[in-house]
């Protein structure tokens, strides 16, 4: 992009827009590409704004067939605009922010519309003009409109899911517990492993990048949704950021934990927005995952109970008896011996639960004894 290597970019574009190229945990090349194109990095001042709008109009001067210029282009003017308004409620933003607004998200729209006279078509045209949708505040009707034509363009673009429902927001004029219902209806129309994996990625994305509004999403169905995700396009540390941030408002440690390990430093500003917010939130889990650890002083009791010659005695009674059922059971024919098998291969697996470590079972305080004492056999 700085050294106006056009060409190189188009190829670069036309062949992960063609052969829908993929980063492992899904994220599509294309739209990574456009992420990379559509503003300066970092905290841009209106001369890094300036530089970076004048570059993209030099790339569909050269190459005014580039569909990839022209939508770069249009997505850089979006988020000049939101940069013009700021991020603050309406009456906060000055007269001129909202001037500019209204300007550059007007220019964004000329640019896509001068787009569809290009042989090449993409998907992310869609994702730019659903931008301008939002910004511009288009009926319900006539975004809905834009998402069915997007959709039937190529379905697995999961962007445009995430878009529309950013749309239904209260924040945004939609009704309380709109955004859950099409979130679910958008699954359940896609259906089976796939719609799941639809809802993880629009569902952990509200949770991320919508942090100030209240939804009630299904926690079970985001878990079974990255699960089947991992399992059909590898790992992504994204994906790893996005469960992490999801787990935290659904208020589970031990996932955040999980995630937090197998992301190492790896941690995402985009989800998190700042380091004190991810560390606090690194801190919260770790805390919680401590306490619950923990065993109780009854617990404590038993464990230490095991070592005694009284507890190694009723263990070793135990074993007999297991033993003694175990020899017995070709006798009993069946069904019944199937489960009496199954019973003693569970209690006598290594899953860290031998026959008198049962402290997580109802009732295991009466086979110690109150006292927490093994009761002598």
């Amino acid at each position: 992009m700085n050294a106006r290597k056009f060409a190189q970019l188009d190829c670069l574009a036309n062949l992960a827009r063609s052969h829908k190229e993929r980063f492992p945990g899904g994220l599509w090349k294309i739209h990574t590409i456009y992420l990379g194109l559509e503003k300066p990095l970092l905290h841009p001042t209106p001369e890094d704004w300036n530089r970076r709008i004048e570059r993209l109009q030099q790339w569909v001067s050269t190459r005014p067939e580039s569909i990839t210029a022209r939508v770069a282009l249009a997505e850089a003017y979006v988020s000049y605009a939101w940069d013009a308004r700021g991020d603050g409620l309406s009456d906060t933003v000055s007269k001129s922010g909202w001037k500019l607004f209204g300007q550059r998200t007007a220019k964004s729209k000329q640019i896509l519309k001068e787009a569809l006279v290009l042989s090449t078509k993409c998907p992310e045209w869609y994702v730019a003009m659903q931008r301008v949708a939002l910004a511009q505040g288009w009926q319900l009707s006539a975004r809905q409109a834009l998402l069915d034509e997007a959709v039937k363009f190529e379905p697995a673009y999961y962007y445009y899911y995430r878009l529309h429902a950013t749309s239904v927001l209260p924040k945004w004029g939609g009704e309380k517990g709109e955004v859950e219902t099409f979130v679910a209806k958008s699954a359940d129309a896609v259906g089976g492993g796939a719609g799941d994996i639809l809802y993880f990625q629009v569902s952990s994305y509200l949770l991320c990048c919508q942090y100030d509004e209240e939804l009630k999403l299904s926690w079970p169905r985001i878990q079974r949704g990255f699960e089947l995700l991992e399992k059909q396009s590898g790992a992504s540390p994204e994906n790893w950021n996005l469960m992490a941030r999801a787990a935290a408002s659904f208020n589970d440690p031990a996932v955040v934990n999980k995630m937090l390990s197998r992301m190492g430093d790896q941690w995402s500003r985009e989800i998190w927005q700042t380091s004190a917010y991810f560390e606090s939130i690194k801190d919260w889990a770790q805390q919680l995952a401590s306490l619950m650890n923990e065993p109780t002083a009854e617990e404590k009791a038993a464990d230490a109970n095991r070592h005694t010659a009284e507890g190694q005695r009723y263990q070793a009674a135990v074993d007999e008896k297991d033993s003694l059922v175990a020899s017995a059971m070709p006798a009993i024919g069946g069904k019944r011996n199937c489960e009496i098998r199954d019973t003693l291969e569970h209690r006598q697996s290594g899953n860290g639960r031998t026959n008198i470590d049962r402290r997580h079972e109802p009732g295991w305080l009466m086979s110690f004894g109150e006292d927490g004492r093994v009761p002598p056999t």
